[in-house]
Parts: structure tokens; C-alpha cells; sequence
């Protein structure tokens, strides 16, 4: 192999490492990259695009749908939220965003903090009670990206929540 050979190959393999997330696999001939494509594979749907999953058991009054993605942004953690309803609503019911308090930087969607530890039925689960739907929001915190990541992630939740309304049984306006 020739030096010049060597060459030609080290510059395709870049070439193929910068573009396989294009291609299935790339071929190299005579320094030129030549794509192989993969057949064509159905992706499953986006999970903040799944249907709501299984509610899970709550004071009377209220269903809870713990831990629904609300969107996939790539290479980090789902973004999720805890959504309470009202059991039996005969009409949409209006709903409320909770963003967890920390300053940014610490926090969960699981509580309403640290005031509210102790409460039966949880402040969420009340406000359900009275009909008032419940989205509590995890959002990325000061240490996994930098402001304004976070008014994006809240922001991103309304817009799902807006999206899902009719299912969900909330008044979008």
C-alpha cells in the first residue's frame, strides 16, 4: 500500500465517520465514498407522540398519568410531566402548569415542594378534586443546559398540552 493509498483511505474513513448517521454503511473505492443504504426500517413514533399510558390508582376524584413525555430532545434525558384530572368531567376543565420550584438548578415534578410534604391528598391531587387538571413539568436543569433551555422545556409542554386537549378533556384557551 502506498503511502498516497494510505491517505486516500484515512481521508475516506473521516469522510464515512462524518456522514453514518446518513447511510446504513458507506463503501470506500478509489477515495470516494459510495453509500450503501439501508432498507427502509419503520421508526416507532416519537414517545411524546404515544397515546397516554395506563392511569394509575389516586384519592377518589382524580387519575394520574405519571411520567408522560411531553418531548424528545436528542441525546438527553425524555422530558416528562405528571398529569392529575378530574375523574369524571362532564365538560373540558381548565387546566394549570406547574413548574417545580429550585431556581432552576434543583427540583422534580413530584412535588410541590418542601411545605407540601406532608399533605393528603397531595396539592395536586386536590386541585384534580375540585376539577382543575394538573400538569406538573420536569424541565432541564441549570446543570444539564444553560438558560433559556428551561423556558423552552415549559413552553414545549404547553404546546403539547394544547396539542393533546380533546384527548386529555382540557379547555386549550
Amino acid at each position: 500500500v502506498s503511502k498516497e493509498k494510505g491517505t486516500r483511505s484515512a481521508s475516506c474513513s473521516r469522510r464515512m465517520l462524518a456522514t453514518a448517521r446518513a447511510t446504513a454503511s458507506s463503501v470506500c473505492t478509489g477515495g470516494r465514498r459510495t453509500p450503501v443504504l439501508a432498507p427502509a426500517v419503520p421508526w416507532p413514533p416519537p414517545a411524546h407522540a404515544l397515546p397516554l399510558p395506563a392511569a394509575r390508582p389516586a384519592v377518589e376524584g382524580v387519575r394520574v398519568f405519571p411520567g408522560v413525555p411531553y418531548a424528545a430532545i436528542p441525546r438527553i434525558r425524555p422530558l416528562e410531566l405528571d398529569l392529575y384530572l378530574p375523574a369524571r368531567a362532564a365538560a373540558l376543565v381548565p387546566a394549570v402548569v406547574f413548574l417545580h420550584g429550585g431556581g432552576w438548578q434543583l427540583g422534580s415534578r413530584h412535588s410541590a415542594g418542601v411545605a407540601y410534604a406532608e399533605w393528603s391528598p397531595s396539592p395536586f391531587e386536590r386541585l384534580a378534586q375540585a376539577g382543575i387538571a394538573v400538569a406538573s413539568v420536569d424541565y432541564r436543569l441549570t446543570g444539564e443546559a444553560q438558560w433559556p433551555a428551561q423556558l423552552y422545556d415549559a413552553k414545549a409542554a404547553v404546546r403539547w398540552l394544547r396539542a393533546r386537549a380533546d384527548e386529555i378533556g382540557i379547555d386549550a384557551t
